[in-house]
């Protein structure tokens, strides 16, 4: 307060870029090198009075109210979740601050305004949006504890959901495109596969209550699915995906192609997401080579009974089910080429 700092200024970061705004009016650029983590120390002071109950007393209204504006503003809110990302993705904190980071993200983004979001409101850019979202990221992979990594999970979720529907499939994509990790490319497909599922009842409910709003075309998320499932099921170093390491993925990309085979066969959007040739890429290109690599793991677990083997089995048993019937859907479809 002695700076003429508040907390709503501190959570939403614009107090610090109005200083160094002035500084930079009055100074050479030497002289802010010296604030480099001034959007860091807004970030802990608004964590820090979170976290301790003498300090949360001391912020006393004004804290409470800091946070009840950003959590009703949605510009505020985004200000607020963009700041997160300079504790989350950095090396110098504890996982304690970076545990009650988490807390106070969630607090800000609750389960209410997960459909609140306005495509017209002028949100940030799908950089920013991806830095947090990445920073997010390494919490859920790097975090010493279960309970952290799966309330980063929820951090992950929380946020992807008030991202504007018209980035959201975007953002996705970016992220699966970026991932290291074959679990985690999993889990993002998995989210995928709920926007997917959450676009196409939105669709029929449209479709359901005017007729005329049902063009018949493709709906625009198709495409960019329909590349994440290839991605995975025909990597672009060529060949089928290694099962071994990959296993996880495979099987979120198979459920994500499975969903997107039963949406497509319903109604008059029949045959509009996955054209003649497009369907016989995904039998010829993606699905029966996947079937024979499946086969040969197979056959050679039957011939070693080791532990080993009785683990990819039970990695296995799964992606084949979901390979079978993925295939059984593209052939009824071809049936009517």
């Amino acid at each position: 307060m002695f700076c003429g700092f508040t907390y709503l200024g501190l959570l939403t970061g614009n107090d610090v870029t109005s200083a160094t705004t002035k500084l930079s009016k009055e100074e050479d650029d030497n002289f802010l090198d010296c604030f480099s983590f001034a959007m860091d120390g807004a970030s802990l002071v608004v964590v820090w009075t979170s976290m301790h109950d003498d300090m949360s007393k001391y912020a006393g209204a004004e804290f409470e109210s800091a946070l009840k504006e950003v959590q009703d503003n949605c510009i505020r809110k985004w200000e607020a979740i963009n700041m997160f990302r300079y504790v989350l993705s950095s090396v110098n904190y504890s996982w304690a601050i970076k545990s009650h980071s988490l807390d106070l993200l969630l607090t800000l983004v609750d389960d209410k305004c997960s459909e609140e979001t306005n495509d017209h409101v002028d949100f940030p850019c799908s950089t920013q949006i991806f830095a947090i979202l990445k920073a997010i990221e390494r919490v859920m992979i790097a975090a010493p504890d279960t309970l952290m990594r799966k309330k980063a999970f929820s951090a992950l979720k929380r946020v992807i959901s008030v991202v504007p529907s018209t980035q959201r499939f975007d953002i996705l994509q970016a992220l699966i495109e970026n991932s290291m990790f074959p679990s985690l490319t999993a889990i993002l497909l998995d989210l995928v596969k709920n926007e997917v599922l959450r676009e196409s009842r939105r669709a029929d409910q449209v479709n359901g209550s005017d007729r005329s709003q049902d063009s018949g075309e493709s709906p625009p998320w198709a495409s960019q699915v329909l590349e994440l499932v290839e991605l995975i099921l025909r990597p672009p170093e060529g060949g089928p995906p290694c099962l071994r390491d990959h296993s996880e993925e495979v099987l979120s990309a198979l459920n994500l192609l499975r969903l997107i085979l039963i949406i497509d066969s319903r109604g008059s959007r029949s045959a509009k997401m996955l054209r003649d040739e497009k369907i016989r890429a995904v039998y010829s290109e993606w699905l029966l080579p996947l079937r024979s690599v499946v086969t040969g793991i197979q056959s050679e677990l039957e011939k070693d009974g080791g532990d080993d083997e009785n683990q990819m089995a039970c990695l296995l048993n799964p992606v084949q089910l979901v390979l079978h019937r993925c295939i059984e859907l593209v052939e009824e479809k071809m049936k009517g080429l």
